[in-house]
């Protein structure tokens, strides 16, 4: 499924970063998923497919020293709905406790208090 997040075509991009973090639900291969997420993350040209890529990256099981880097990269990347999306499933899991950091949580008030309407997140 990792190959498939470089088609040429963002429909498979975007489907294959969702079955990507999805093949990860029993805990196996979750480094090697969370690498090809982010690192496809980089050089991904289309804002829905990044978006997508974000969701899915903070969908994954983190273990907590791993926590920090996820967050920052998807910080990074914020207003982009998925970003916001995968900040939200990365920060519910028991790893992220205090590790999500504070100028994550700065940056993450700082879109809800600037966005005015739903579509103003991409």
């Amino acid at each position: 499924v990792i190959g498939a997040l470089g088609d040429p075509d963002a429909g498979v991009r975007r489907a294959a970063a969702d079955a990507v973090a999805q093949s990860t639900a029993t805990g196996q291969g979750v480094a090697a998923a969370r690498a090809a997420l982010l690192a496809r993350l980089g050089e991904e040209p289309d804002a829905t497919v990044r978006g997508q890529l974000a969701e899915s990256a903070g969908r994954l099981r983190h273990e907590p020293g791993d926590v920090a880097a996820t967050a920052e990269r998807l910080a990074g990347l914020l207003p982009l709905r998925g970003a916001v999306r995968g900040l939200f499933f990365l920060a519910r899991q028991p790893a992220a406790r205090d590790r999500v950091g504070a100028a994550v949580g700065r940056r993450l008030q700082e879109v809800a208090t600037t966005v005015t309407h739903p579509d103003d997140v991409r």
